[in-house]
């Protein structure tokens, strides 16, 4: 439920899934009709549930709107989430969703998603008046992210990709809400940012040149001038880059890490980003966005050197009393 008219509200809402987490990691090779040995592991998870712990564990005061039912998984994300701090307000659906993850020796991951549909009228209302909006890219898709991107438009907003990729459809549909949308500030790994590239893009818009879809640079900057938005473009191997729309641009290395479970490192380094920006003018400066991406890549490293989307990192214990007030935005 929401808070009583009258209470401070969030920060920060973010709108996107809260799952059921199954990680599975095999033991031996896997053989086709076998029983293959294997560690698997239950817990919390799915993008906006990730980004919020990661925010919540920073100190911000965090307000999850997520479809969740009244089953045994959604008490399970219910009382994690509690734990945490974090303000859910559950959208009702006939059962809670799941994601199994299929992680193989490299620490990298597949995943085979059950998320229930998000009403995003609803979730709009839930999020109330909080300054500022981070919304899943898996909420941007299909009808209701249609109604949900026109909905939030004029807002404060920030977006991370939802794993668009190509041929599958959900590529062309979240960059078409995107253009409704025009966040103020996009988080897109470099597989996500290629898939957005490689669509049909509107008359008048820049023309990607070769070998632009698989440079992170690059495609920050085709994307920020296409949108309007600061774009962040990462990649694990690389390091993450950022554009303006104008042609302003800042690159952070990435940080080494013996890889356990890449699971959440993305959303980690989202939310650090947020976390960073969230108290300043509108858009960030040069030095002040290099800062909130080295944050980011220093809390996706340790992320992925953990096993479990939403284990807790080295800091996160000392972070819990970091400051709470409220978001500082442009008049």
């Amino acid at each position: 439920m929401l808070k009583p008219a009258g209470s401070v509200e969030p920060a920060i809402a973010v709108i996107g899934d809260c799952l059921l987490d199954v990680a599975l990691r095999p033991d031996a090779r896997v053989e086709l009709g076998g029983d293959v040995p294997a560690a698997i592991r239950l817990g919390a998870g799915g993008q906006g549930a990730n980004l919020a712990v990661r925010l919540a564990r920073r100190g911000r005061h965090v307000r999850l709107v997520a479809p969740v039912g009244h089953d045994a998984v959604g008490e399970l994300l219910r009382t994690a989430l509690a734990d945490d701090g974090i303000e859910l307000v559950p959208l009702p659906v006939e059962r809670s969703g799941a994601v199994a993850a299929f992680i193989d020796d490299s620490g990298e991951r597949t995943m085979y998603s059950d998320r229930p549909t998000l009403d995003g009228a609803a979730a709009v209302a839930a999020a109330g008046r909080c300054a500022w909006v981070h919304v899943s890219g898996y909420a941007l898709v299909g009808d209701e992210g249609a109604a949900l991107a026109q909905r939030l438009a004029g807002r404060f907003v920030s977006v991370n990709g939802g794993s668009a990729a190509h041929g599958d459809g959900r590529a062309a549909q979240l960059l078409e809400h995107l253009r409704t949308l025009r966040p103020s500030l996009i988080i897109l790994n470099a597989a996500e940012a290629a898939a957005l590239l490689d669509g049909p893009m509107p008359r008048g818009a820049p023309t990607p040149r070769p070998g632009a879809t698989s440079n992170p640079e690059e495609a920050a900057r085709l994307l920020a001038e296409e949108l309007g938005s600061l774009v962040v473009v990462t990649d694990a191997a690389r390091g993450a880059d950022a554009a303006w729309p104008g042609g302003r641009a800042v690159h952070v290395a990435a940080l080494r890490a013996l890889p356990i479970d890449a699971t959440g490192a993305g959303d980690a380094f989202a939310a650090a980003v947020i976390d960073e920006l969230a108290d300043g003018a509108w858009p960030p400066d040069e030095e002040r966005m290099r800062r909130a991406m080295a944050a980011g890549a220093e809390l996706a490293a340790r992320v992925v050197a953990v096993d479990g989307a939403q284990a807790r990192v080295a800091g996160e214990h000392d972070t819990m009393a970091r400051r709470r007030g409220q978001v500082r935005l442009p008049a």
